[in-house]
């Protein structure tokens, strides 16, 4: 046809079946070459009409976004655990844990679940599987992953560590703030970082904590958290 170009929407082939434009145009590109750099040009033009073609394929939306999908909120997340006992103890009688359910050893004799878990809300909107598995836990300096969690208070924080520590359970109270030279008595954000009896790294956080010699500087050293499972809670 004069004056028909590769930019129409198809051609009709010997078998009967509609080429695409590009395909078309890169044969005529190679059989009817004028020089390298009209070749590159052609070739620059073809990738676009390609682009072009590969979007229209594809109409619907590709992400969530587009679909209008999103994430309501945690429904919960798990931990492995040893002995649902230790910490039954650690996360209701430290923590201040309530128990949501607890574990069904019934399900994993028929063969319903591979195991249980007793199911604690920490916090509003935060639930946690404490599922038995006497395996997999972290390395004592394996920082990740770290549960974090956060109180207003710093009587509050001073509590917590003060109760966890006259349980056997170590603690570190750091600040990363380093932007600022901090005097005593300066607000600043403490960490205060501790293991549960099977290892899971665990954090409550105070925004506004008056620094002092309690406070270190810097990231915690997770080696100072560790103790040993078997021998908590420590006995009176």
């Amino acid at each position: 046809m004069p004056g028909a170009s590769a930019d129409c929407l198809g051609f009709p082939t010997a078998a009967g079946i509609t080429s695409r434009a590009s395909d078309v145009a890169r044969r005529t590109a190679l059989e009817y070459p004028r020089g390298q750099a009209h070749s590159l040009k052609i070739e620059r033009e073809l990738d676009e009409m390609e682009a072009e073609e590969a979007m229209a394929a594809t109409s619907e939306p590709r992400n969530a976004a587009e679909l209008g999908l999103t994430i309501e909120g945690v429904n919960h997340f798990t931990l492995p655990v040893r002995d649902h006992d230790k910490s039954r103890a650690f996360y209701v009688m430290l923590l201040g844990a309530e128990v949501r359910r607890e574990p069904n050893w019934e399900s994993v004799r028929a063969g319903r679940s591979n195991s249980t878990a007793l199911a604690v809300r920490l916090c509003e909107g935060v639930e946690m599987d404490l599922f038995h598995q006497p395996f997999g836990m972290g390395e004592p300096d394996q920082f990740h992953p770290n549960h974090a969690f956060f109180v207003q208070s710093p009587d509050e924080l001073r509590a917590f560590r003060s109760m966890l520590e006259s349980n056997g359970t170590p603690t570190v109270l750091v600040t990363q703030q380093t932007d600022r030279e901090l005097q005593a008595g300066t607000s600043c954000q403490a960490e205060l970082h501790f293991r549960d009896p099977d290892g899971n790294h665990l954090e409550i956080t105070c925004r506004s904590f008056p620094f002092g010699d309690d406070v270190r500087i810097g990231p915690p050293d997770l080696w100072d958290t560790v103790y040993d499972w078997r021998s908590w809670p420590k006995a009176e």
